[in-house]
């Protein structure tokens, strides 16, 4: 087996390799799979501020310090709150978005992504 053949072969296993890594990520954004999952992580974590930020201000004996404390653990827990919110709603949206974006061709994504850019200017 010559160089160029080798290489053809590898260049080859990683396009395929890439190629089923593109297919199992279409797949995930379709689904709503990646929105859900980090979602889920922002959620867990608010949902621990809370509980931290909560313990923490009863601990403190400064009236300040506990009062701060306190309106940070509420700002997490409305965060989570609507966090929660959006978790709920994603099974009805997203994959017909993910959906709909998979279904345009390359003239209509292309001229979605000139919109967006024009309006960032």
């Amino acid at each position: 087996m010559n160089k160029d053949t080798h290489r053809r072969e590898v260049l080859t296993t990683k396009i395929d390799v890439l190629s089923a890594e593109f297919q199992a990520a279409t797949h995930a954004v379709r689904s709503g799979e990646v929105l859900r999952t980090s979602l889920g992580a922002q959620a867990t974590a608010l949902d621990s501020l809370f509980h931290l930020l909560g313990r923490e201000a009863l601990e403190e004996s400064s009236i300040l310090a506990k009062s701060e404390l306190m309106r940070l653990a509420l700002r997490a827990q409305a965060q989570f709150v609507l966090t929660a919110k959006v978790l709920t709603e994603i099974p009805r949206s997203t994959s017909a978005i993910g959906k709909d974006l998979c279904a345009m061709g390359d003239d209509e994504l292309n001229a979605l992504a000139a919109l967006e850019g024009s309006s960032e200017q």
